[in-house]
């Protein structure tokens, strides 16, 4: 039972990054939504109605940032597959803890955005950095005015730049740390790849050469087959004794008369 919710979980996740994506790329202010009063004869949205809304509450709720939804999703879903392939190993990444750093990530860059571009020209429901965008750059406001007017503005940069940093450098370890075993592909889908071939490619005129430079033993060697001729065994010598002479052979001697 487990191991069903397990699987139809991750298929649900996967089915909402689809969904979302699709819903987030094609989002446009004359849509039908929460934040218009929009008609909902003419729907752009891809997704239809339920896309327009949804993309308005998520761009609304987090701004640009928005897209680092999406792979936020796939985390949950590659953990809850994980766990269905590797039930009996012990899981070595807690996908949660991803998932809370990078919603955090997701706040301090929205500040970082509605800090930077503030006015109402975005096409955004509630500019560049959404709501947390906004709550987040009030916060910073708040704080930097009980210095006074000499040094808020001063504050105010350095929270600015604060925020990016903390942003870029929880994103970073994110990315880096986290997701190193959660983005992968999952085992039934590598098994469907073809596999890579390890074997070099070389030319067909070189082959005859490389065989020619290989000796007989060499080959005899390679294929693990010992040589037919048996090889001769060394004679040691005692190096004390003198060195034998050479037999000479004796001349036959002619018969001075054999030809008179």
């Amino acid at each position: 039972m487990r191991r069903a919710g397990q699987m139809a979980g991750a298929g649900g996740l996967l089915i909402l990054l689809i969904f979302l994506a699709l819903a987030m790329a094609s989002y446009t202010q004359t849509d039908p939504s929460g934040s218009t009063a929009a008609s909902g004869s003419d729907i752009r949205n891809w997704m239809g109605a339920s896309g327009a809304w949804a993309a308005d509450k998520v761009l609304g709720t987090f701004g640009i940032t928005s897209i680092l939804l999406l792979p936020l999703i796939y985390i949950g879903a590659r953990g809850l597959w994980r766990e269905v392939e590797h039930e009996d190993e012990d899981e070595g990444t807690r996908w949660w803890l991803p998932l809370g750093m990078l919603l955090l990530a997701m706040m301090l860059l929205s500040t970082f955005l509605s800090l930077m571009f503030e006015g109402p020209d975005s096409t955004l429901p509630a500019q560049m950095g959404g709501i947390s965008g906004l709550l987040g750059a009030s916060a910073v406001n708040a704080v930097a005015d009980r210095f006074g007017e000499g040094m808020s503005g001063w504050v105010t940069g350095g929270l600015v730049f604060a925020s990016l940093g903390g942003g870029i450098a929880l994103t970073t370890r994110v990315f880096a740390i986290d997701w190193r075993g959660l983005l992968t592909l999952p085992d039934f889908v590598r098994n469907l790849l073809p596999e890579r071939s390890t074997l070099e490619i070389t030319d067909d005129t070189s082959a005859p050469k490389v065989k020619r430079a290989i000796s007989k033993r060499d080959k005899g060697d390679a294929n693990g087959q010992p040589d037919s001729a048996p090889r001769r065994s060394p004679t040691i010598t005692d190096p004390t004794k003198p060195p034998k002479k050479a037999a000479l052979a004796k001349a036959k001697q002619r018969d001075m008369f054999a030809s008179f």
